[in-house]
């Protein structure tokens, strides 16, 4: 079961996107909290404790931002968990393995993070900011256990089931994760993510989003003279020749 533990040992809790140098080019990269920092959320923490079921079983963790670094290049990381029943264990080596999850699932985190994560990064630090990460680990929790199809994503039905009122999960979180999945199959992509799963043996699997950047399309005019100039180089080897 997941145990919220703070510090560098087990924690069931969340991420989000990741720059990656050294040994992530690999297929592997080593993490662990940040320089000075004694917990994987860092300061501040965008995190916020919820109550839920899975399995039958009621659990509580702290969900929300992890922002860790790669210990091969000093760099930051930023990931979300996607294993709900395994605890997180730093440091340690993941692999990229884009095996796990399933491909419709693997969809619906596309989505997920293309339409919505970028309401988390451009939030200013403070409450909603908690809340909208909180809600988002919450949107991929029920993505990764229930339904492969996007309308029948509920937290309040199935194998993950959010736990509301007092002294449980916030009613600003909940709605914020219901909100984002309500977008899964109405919303048109805002950004689009390049997603990657990272797996460990003795941790929870992670994944991480990096924003791909599109090819700059050549203006019809700029294909025109391009095509030109080709002509007329080949014109003036003819007449070299």
């Amino acid at each position: 079961m997941m145990k919220a533990k703070v510090g560098a040992a087990a924690l069931a809790v969340a991420f989000s996107g990741a720059v990656f140098t050294g040994g992530a080019s690999a297929g592997t990269i080593n993490l662990q909290n940040a320089t000075g920092e004694s917990s994987p959320f860092g300061t501040p923490a965008w995190a916020r404790e919820v109550a839920y079921t899975i399995n039958g079983d009621t659990e509580r963790s702290i969900a929300g931002l992890f922002r860790l670094e790669d210990r091969d290049s000093g760099e930051g990381i930023l990931a979300w968990c996607v294993e709900l029943l395994q605890d997180l264990v730093l440091p340690g080596e993941f692999r990229m393995n884009q095996t796990i999850p399933g491909a419709a699932t693997m969809a619906n985190l596309n989505k997920l993070f293309n339409q919505s994560y970028d309401m988390i990064l451009d939030e200013q630090v403070g409450v909603k900011k908690e809340k909208k990460a909180a809600g988002f680990q919450l949107a991929i929790w029920e993505i990764i256990t229930d339904s492969e199809d996007a309308s029948g994503l509920d937290l309040e039905d199935g194998e993950f089931v959010v736990i509301d009122g007092d002294g449980n999960t916030e009613e600003g979180v909940i709605g914020n994760a219901s909100f984002y999945l309500s977008r899964l199959d109405q919303a048109a992509d805002t950004t689009d993510y390049e997603l990657t799963i990272w797996n460990s043996g003795r941790s929870q699997d992670l994944v991480t989003a990096e924003e791909t950047v599109a090819a700059i399309p050549v203006p019809a005019a700029g294909l025109l003279l391009l095509s030109g100039l080709a002509g007329f180089g080949a014109l003036r080897r003819r007449r070299k020749s």
